[in-house]
């Protein structure tokens, strides 16, 4: 079997990489793992609110979202939308949707010895308005304003080619879908 680093979502293999964002001034902690040139995709947020951590995982899987509480065993199902911004395919993204988010190329700039490539939004539609900040197809810094809200995100962390447990991109038996 050929490798898919020409149709794939992203140019690696497999990928683990850690971010820190802020939104309202509240700070998370991300980690997206992914497989199969991002055909596999997986996203775990933690977030403290005061004395409490919040853990969500995420999955995308034949069309749905997937969204769970471990600790909780509770989660959503949601029929996924083609305008999800946290599933943006820079490298397969249809001449329409480039236009509805009026995205285009800044420039180049490096990041941790990665030449990337910078996007600007301007999707109306949606009254979003950022920067993304691309390599290889993974986005490793946004700065993206909703409304009035801003959303900062930045990798920390990234690591290439990694073998990643098919369970991660599997909903967990015991999680009790609304």
């Amino acid at each position: 079997m050929v490798p898919d680093t020409i149709n794939g979502k992203y140019e690696i293999k497999s990928g683990i990489i850690e971010y820190i964002s802020t939104m309202s001034g509240s700070e998370a902690k991300q980690t997206l793992f992914f497989d199969n040139y991002g055909k596999e995709e997986s996203t775990e947020t933690i977030i403290n609110i005061g004395d409490l951590e919040i853990t969500t995982v995420s999955l995308v899987k034949d069309d749905f979202v997937y969204s769970y509480n471990p600790s909780l065993n509770k989660g959503t199902k949601v029929k996924m939308l083609g305008r999800q911004t946290s599933n943006i395919n820079f490298r397969n993204m249809s001449e329409e949707r480039r236009r509805k988010m009026n995205l285009e190329i800044i420039d180049t700039v490096l990041i941790d010895g990665r030449t990337c490539v910078r996007y600007s939004e301007d999707w109306v539609e949606m009254s979003m308005t950022g920067i993304y900040t691309v390599w290889k197809g993974i986005t490793l810094e946004s700065e993206i304003k909703i409304s009035n809200v801003d959303m900062v995100m930045k990798a920390t962390n990234i690591i290439e080619n990694p073998v990643i447990p098919a369970s991660r991109f599997e909903l967990p038996d015991d999680i009790k879908l609304n």
